[in-house]
């Protein structure tokens, strides 16, 4: 009989991808046991909810994809222990949601953030305190399509807010 350590597994794992699922709910530590994981995907599931500390243990976590699902918002503080890791989040998706708003410092623990993708969601509301992290990541040396995608938010933001 062969025995399998699922630690040994699970330290060997730098990609995860759980796409196009039913999915409605991310639970607290789901994947604690992948800490070694770089690179997460969630995409076109239909995730509704991701608690506050669903992501805490992934702490080798470089790019995460939230991108088309059903969320409207997320945790204040989510990406919080991002900044504490030896391999901060450096890329972040959360186009194609339903998200509204951007309030208080939901970014701004991620010093390393180079992109982040907020296209395809009904913003309405965004807080001085993400703008500040948003122009920070512009200002790191985004590709060119990116700045573009960026401006094209500051517009809409302005637009919404009528300045």
């Amino acid at each position: 009989m062969i025995h399998i350590n699922p630690e040994i597994i699970a330290n060997d794992i730098k990609e995860i991808q759980i796409v196009g699922n039913p999915i409605r709910t991310i639970l607290d530590k789901t994947f604690s046991s992948f800490q070694y994981c770089k690179v997460l995907s969630l995409a076109y599931n239909e995730i509704e909810l991701i608690q506050l500390l669903a992501f805490q243990q992934l702490i080798s976590l470089e790019e995460l994809y939230l991108n088309h699902n059903e969320l409207t918002s997320l945790a204040e503080g989510i990406f919080d222990h991002f900044s504490q890791t030896s391999s901060p989040l450096l890329r972040l998706h959360l186009q194609g949601n339903k998200i509204t708003s951007f309030t208080g410092s939901l970014f701004s623990k991620l010093i390393k953030l180079d992109f982040l993708d907020v296209t395809e969601n009904p913003l309405t509301t965004i807080d001085a305190q993400v703008w500040a992290v948003l122009i920070f990541v512009t200002r790191r040396g985004f590709p060119e399509g990116e700045i573009k995608m960026i401006l094209k938010f500051f517009i809409l933001y302005r637009i919404f807010r009528g300045k």
